[in-house]
């Protein structure tokens, strides 16, 4: 068993599994812990970032390697993650006097 990746393939997928990763557990750390403040404004930049990333992560994959497979699978993460995020936005609004 190889600790270190040693393809170009397996580097990509080391390097997006922090970003699918905060796609899935972020959300219910939010519902637990969350109230509107600092902390929905940093879970919802961490939801932007993290589309960002898996969307080039998933052009790379689609355009650089031809592996269509996981550019699938990045893009999935990162519509939700852009969905997750935007309809988290209010949460982040300035509660209003």
């Amino acid at each position: 068993m190889r600790v270190v990746p040693t393809s170009s393939r397996d580097w990509e997928r080391l390097l997006s599994f922090p970003f699918r990763a905060y796609t899935v557990i972020a959300f219910p750390f939010y519902l637990t812990l969350g109230k509107p403040g600092d902390f929905a404004v940093k879970v919802v930049i961490g939801y932007l970032v993290s589309g960002v990333a898996l969307l080039l992560s998933a052009a790379v994959a689609k355009y650089a390697q031809r592996d269509a497979a996981k550019a699938k699978i990045d893009l999935w993460f990162a519509c939700v993650a852009f969905v997750v995020g935007v309809f988290m936005l209010p949460e982040t609004a300035p509660l209003h006097l």
